[in-house]
């Protein structure tokens, strides 16, 4: 199944095209660092096929994550045939502002690229 993966703000967002699929039959788990997503599309009993393009079979995807997302918190909707799976950043590693104590004349900001001095006031 089609997948994209992007980042927002704090936060990693997968997005799966999965049309024709009852949201009850899809199955989420998260392992470590893995997201694995089941589900089937039943083939059509009784009918005789005349085109079939549609894949009508179960199906697996598994999506590696980051180790710095907190997979405690992952949430996911399902609006029309697209399954949205939102997994927030963890604390840890979130751009967050450091004192230096001890008298220290001035404040260092880490960022997840680098840290850069500002002047304490």
């Amino acid at each position: 199944m089609p997948v994209d993966v992007y980042q927002d703000d704090d936060k990693f967002i997968v997005e799966m095209d999965v049309p024709g699929i009852d949201p009850d039959q899809l199955e989420l788990q998260v392992e470590r660092n893995m997201l694995s997503v089941t589900g089937e599309r039943p083939a059509r009993h009784g009918a005789k096929v005349v085109v079939c393009e549609r894949p009508h079979a179960k199906f697996m995807r598994q999506i590696v994550l980051g180790a710095d997302l907190d997979t405690d918190s992952v949430s996911a909707d399902y609006e029309n045939g697209v399954l949205t799976v939102t997994i927030p950043m963890s604390s840890k590693a979130r751009a967050r502002r450091i004192d230096i104590g001890g008298g220290g004349s001035r404040t260092i900001e880490a960022k997840s690229s680098g840290a850069t001095e500002s002047p304490e006031k």
